[in-house]
């Protein structure tokens, strides 16, 4: 899981759906068939560098394991707005459940893919500079 330890990954994904379906998603139970089939798409609404993949994939398999994902970039790879970065099939419910999950957590991995990759491009070729994470990270 692109070098992140997947029981740190798990453990995350695990508190987030506690927090988010304790009672379960009312409103798609509500609203949405339990039968119904759904698709769904991550696309980008600017240029950005693609970071957590693995991660929008595995919130989705943590709730409903039935669900497809489809990743159709790679993370590192930078992208123009309004590209489809991964696609999720399977149960609308299921989808609706870890959609906000997955999304909070890959749109903050690619903002800071992407800050890191300007703060790169800014250093004057032949560098001997480094641009390090000082760990002053928002906690999962």
């Amino acid at each position: 899981m692109s070098g992140l330890p997947q029981h740190l990954v798990d453990a995350i994904l695990d508190r987030a759906i506690a927090e988010d379906l304790a009672s379960g998603d009312l409103t798609s139970e509500a609203c949405v068939p339990a039968e119904a089939l759904a698709t769904g798409e991550a696309i980008t609404r600017h240029e950005l560098v693609v970071c957590g993949g693995a991660v929008f994939g595995r919130a989705f398999e943590r709730l409903d394991p039935s669900l497809e994902v489809e990743v159709l970039h790679a993370d590192g790879e930078q992208v123009p707005a309004a590209t489809v970065l991964w696609r999720v099939r399977g149960s609308a419910r299921s989808i609706l459940g870890a959609e906000r999950i997955a999304l909070n957590l890959t749109q903050r991995m690619c903002g800071i893919a992407t800050l890191a990759r300007r703060y790169v491009a800014a250093l004057t070729p032949g560098s001997v500079t480094r641009i390090a994470d000082t760990r002053k990270t928002t906690p999962g």
